[in-house]
């Protein structure tokens, strides 16, 4: 059984695509790829997905452990120098917008940090005021969440089942 689930997505992607004949005007690839399917396209319990690693077994979505630690430390690099150039900037904040996607109302505390990038920079770079250091040591708190993991039942919305609200 389990070998014929190994196999499952190897069929489906056989089935879904047209095979490539001799006789076609336009040169591609044949879509099953045997190299590719046996590292992405294996079971498995844990998988990183567009940046996040996925537990099917905890039903969690968390930062990597590489992620988390990367991030966190250019945290603790800005804060101990206490400024920062606008393209560092300008990564940091979008790194944490990504970890807004599964914690929403974290992106509220990038409002200040946004900021500066809208204005205008005399110098190669800015320093930072308290109220941004205080939202960087919280990130840092919603980083470790992140890292920890969410409930994938807190990530998807679904409508109330009861008879009085519909």
């Amino acid at each position: 059984m389990l070998k014929r689930l190994a196999l499952a997505a190897a069929v489906a992607i056989h089935v879904i695509f047209r095979p490539v004949h001799a006789s076609e005007k336009s040169i591609r690839n044949t879509v099953l790829s045997l190299r590719k399917l046996s590292d992405d396209g294996a079971l498995t319990e844990m998988k990183v997905i567009l940046g996040w690693l996925l537990n099917t077994r905890a039903f969690l979505l968390s930062l990597p452990p590489e992620k988390f630690t990367a991030w966190a430390g250019e945290i603790h690099r800005l804060l101990a120098n206490g400024y920062t150039t606008k393209k560092e900037l300008h990564t940091l904040v979008g790194r944490l917008n990504h970890v807004g996607h599964i914690i929403p109302f974290s992106r509220h505390f990038l409002h200040r940090l946004r900021r500066p990038l809208n204005s205008k920079w005399n110098r190669h770079t800015k320093s930072f005021t308290t109220a941004q250091k205080e939202d960087l040591q919280l990130w840092l708190d919603i980083l470790s969440v992140a890292k920890q993991g969410v409930s994938i039942n807190l990530l998807t919305y679904r409508p109330p089942r009861h008879p009085l609200l519909e």
